[in-house]
């Protein structure tokens, strides 16, 4: 008879309070992306008639160009970043999800307690259990963790 080998599988420590902030900075320009719409950038077609002393690096510049490369990629970046942080946050629980899309994805202007007490109806220290469970799955998904090395 074959013995069962049971696998041991330790979940990494992380600092609590660097995680804590590096998923709520995911989150602020998530919410940040969704809600401020990205500035397109003009070329300027006006010649500046400043003599400019420099060295010939061999390097053709071509501004217009890069403005208009750059008015195609950062939307499409900041739709990308959107699309990955909501895709993290759907792999939640249901009670998690709510959390953080009423606390972090609508309203820049919310709090906790209009959270747990308005929308959520419930006591401020399951809240904090629940946005404690949240953020350190959300961490792990978006991999944004903060580990802490261990000295051996």
């Amino acid at each position: 008879m074959a013995e069962q080998q049971q696998l041991n599988f330790e979940l990494p420590e992380i600092d609590a309070e660097l995680t804590r902030e590096a998923v709520e900075e995911v989150l602020s320009n998530c919410l940040l992306y969704k809600t401020i719409e990205y500035q397109e950038k003009e070329a300027n077609l006006t010649p500046a008639y400043i003599f400019k002393e420099h060295q010939s690096t061999n390097k053709k510049s071509d501004s217009t160009a890069d403005i208009a490369i750059e008015n195609v990629d950062e939307p499409e970046r900041r739709r990308r970043y959107v699309a990955w942080v909501e895709r993290a946050v759907n792999r939640l629980s249901a009670k998690e999800r709510q959390l953080i899309i009423e606390r972090y994805l609508k309203d820049q202007y919310i709090y906790d307690h209009h959270v747990y007490y308005g929308e959520m109806e419930i006591s401020p220290k399951k809240y904090k259990a629940i946005r404690e469970r949240a953020f350190y799955k959300l961490a792990f998904i978006l991999k944004v963790e903060v580990r802490i090395e261990k000295c051996q």
